[in-house]
């Protein structure tokens, strides 16, 4: 249920906060080749780390669009969790992992969970609002993460989401 602040303390003691977010498509630049990202990735998430106050150190969970296995290098990459040309090493080295640095797609991602087109930005949300109450049990990320980052596009639309606890 998304609503305002002040109906969700009718809902739960235990609300999700959706602190930033920026949507948008991809933008033709005069002289300048299209990029290897399917969208304004980058820019969108310059965009939601002004909007929230929290910059990409701080995402302790995130679910990102990997219809591609390339996809989740270049989204690290382009959201700033990793320097550019080093998303293949920091996956490799586990920092994706539940126990990582930053756990990505912990439900396994778009193509375990059968890429439901139409569902799959809602299916995201709920995987990380079960990250940030504790309730994801077996793929539940240690720690507590109070702090999680949704990156979802297709069909031309990229949006970049911050939630908090």
């Amino acid at each position: 249920v998304v609503c305002s602040k002040e109906m969700a303390k009718r809902y739960t003691i235990n609300p999700v906060r959706l602190v930033g977010w920026a949507g948008g498509s991809p933008m033709y630049v005069k002289g300048q080749a299209a990029g290897l990202g399917e969208g304004p990735t980058e820019y969108l998430g310059k965009k939601v780390y002004a909007m929230s106050g929290i910059g990409p150190e701080d995402v302790e969970v995130m679910q990102l669009h990997d219809a591609f296995s390339p996809g989740e290098i270049f989204t690290l990459e382009e959201l700033g969790l990793c320097p550019h040309g080093e998303g293949g090493r920091f996956i490799w080295e586990g920092n994706t992992e539940i126990g990582g640095k930053v756990p990505v797609n912990t439900d396994g991602g778009l193509v375990s969970c059968g890429h439901p087109i139409g569902a799959t930005g809602g299916r995201m949300i709920a995987e990380l609002s079960w990250q940030l109450r504790e309730m994801a049990g077996e793929r539940q990320v240690p720690g507590n993460p109070k702090v999680a980052l949704l990156h979802n596009q297709g069909l031309g639309g990229t949006n970049v989401m911050m939630l908090t606890i």
